[in-house]
């Protein structure tokens, strides 16, 4: 240690600290998703009660006043399954809240996961006549980038 030069020594310790840093980072990193899956399964449980109550009224509030995006972030795939597949099922989704969904699931990113690929595929064959012009103008609507012509001709091609 003491034929080592000050700038080998000085290597050696901001990569001893450097390990530290990153270590620390890792376990906080841990911690927090221990300490919020809790949370997650007990939002999980809120939006099945909601779907399962068959309440589309109080479906398509929530929908309208969260950021979608950000639950299907921070939730897990039961979640999608939930709003889409069974919601759907109950026919509990209006164009208004088909619409949320979608532009969600766009946001989160279409590209290259099959999953939500899938649910946006679902979402729009459910859709008839009137309502799917409804549907088209809500996305269109929005005054961002994500559009229909994006969702069919960007994010969904490379499916």
């Amino acid at each position: 240690l003491w034929s080592l030069k000050g700038d080998e020594v000085h290597s050696i310790v901001c990569g001893y600290i450097s390990v530290g840093i990153l270590f620390v980072g890792l376990a906080n990193m841990v911690w927090k998703i221990y300490s919020t899956t809790p949370r997650i399964d007990h939002l999980d449980e809120v939006f099945r009660r909601l779907v399962t109550s068959g309440d589309k009224d109080t479906l398509q509030y929530v929908l309208a006043n969260i950021s979608v995006p950000t639950l299907f972030e921070v939730s897990n795939d039961r979640m999608l399954r939930l709003l889409t597949d069974v919601a759907l099922d109950q026919k509990l989704l209006s164009p208004l809240t088909k619409a949320i969904l979608v532009n969600a699931l766009q946001v989160r990113g279409l590209r290259f996961n099959k999953l939500s690929q899938q649910a946006v595929l679902r979402i729009m064959q459910s859709v008839r006549g009137t309502d799917f012009t409804a549907l088209k103008n809500l996305l269109d609507g929005s005054g961002g980038y994500q559009n229909l012509y994006k969702l069919l001709y960007v994010d969904l091609i490379s499916g």
